[in-house]
């Protein structure tokens, strides 16, 4: 019986080292892989914040776009006026051509891509 028991712990002691080297190996590749984990995240972060910026520039220029056409359709309507060339149904039309239909509100993480 504590024959076996030797034994026994002579095989765990020469077990030992190659299992810390396996603990060791595996700790080291967690730590790659956790950096490179990071690395993935803030890409996504960076590529994320690019879709932002060019949204709210997109945005930002339709609606200047839309301003200066409003704009545009007011003078126009004004000059019309002036010259006394303007019917009920032409204001009408003016008035839709005028105001360009407002953009969709899409959420922003729904133009992002999915990984």
């Amino acid at each position: 019986l504590l024959e076996q028991e030797c034994a026994k712990n002579r095989e765990a002691i020469n077990l030992l080292p190659k299992l810390k080297a396996n603990v060791s190996d595996l700790t080291e590749q967690l730590a790659e892989k956790d950096l490179e984990l990071r690395g993935l995240r803030d890409d996504i972060a960076d590529v994320r914040q690019m879709y932002r910026s060019q949204l709210d520039a997109l945005l930002e220029e339709k609606a200047s776009s839309g301003t200066q056409h409003k704009s545009n359709m007011e003078r126009e309507q004004s000059a019309r006026t002036e010259r006394g060339s303007v019917s009920n149904e032409n204001d009408r039309e003016l008035v839709e051509r005028a105001a360009p239909p407002s953009p969709a509100i899409v959420p922003r993480f729904a133009l992002m891509p999915s990984f």
